[in-house]
């Protein structure tokens, strides 16, 4: 996932094809192919108040993966 501020995210295609979905706390509203089920973005609001959206970079046909500083995050931290 890549994050970036929500007024810089265009979707170009697919907007159709989605369905949200939101888990736990009902913060973050989670964006998925109703198709195959992979998690395209998600959209919220971080800490200080700023609306962001993540993005699945495997979704993005021209990201070239291996070129990418990937930081591991260890999910049970939080």
């Amino acid at each position: 996932m890549a994050f970036l501020p929500a007024e810089t995210f265009i979707l170009l295609t697919g907007a159709d094809r989605l369905t949200s979905y939101l888990f736990n706390k009902h913060v973050i509203r989670h964006q998925f192919c109703s198709i195959c089920g992979c998690e395209t973005h998600a959209e919220g609001v971080v800490p200080g108040g700023v609306r962001t959206t993540a993005v699945n970079l495997r979704c993005v046909p021209s990201i070239d993966l291996d070129a990418l500083a990937i930081e591991k995050v260890d999910g049970a931290r939080f």
